[in-house]
């Protein structure tokens, strides 16, 4: 479906199809940021989002939920400290 930065700490790419089977949401860290990641701004952390075309309420929910905490002042702090340990706290994965 699409990327969006979030305060140029954080892309989130998501994805929505029927080849979809389990809906999955995964934090990753690259050890260098990827240059002009959306054609502007520089990405070094990722929630990658892959979601079923079908999904339930209770499972967008479920995201909605944790894409609200990765935008958080916490987790933002998290992010830019590196601090992997406090970011996958902060995020309850």
């Amino acid at each position: 479906m699409g990327s969006t930065m979030i305060d140029q700490l954080l892309a989130a790419p998501h994805a929505q199809g029927r080849s979809i089977k389990r809906n999955t949401v995964v934090l990753v860290h690259t050890c260098k940021p990827i240059q002009q990641w959306d054609e502007h701004d520089d990405a070094q952390n990722f929630i990658f989002c892959c979601i079923q075309q079908d999904i339930s309420k209770l499972d967008a929910d479920t995201i909605t939920r944790t894409l609200k905490l990765a935008i958080s002042d916490d987790s933002q702090h998290a992010f830019q400290q590196n601090a992997k340990a406090q970011t996958i706290k902060i995020l309850d994965f």
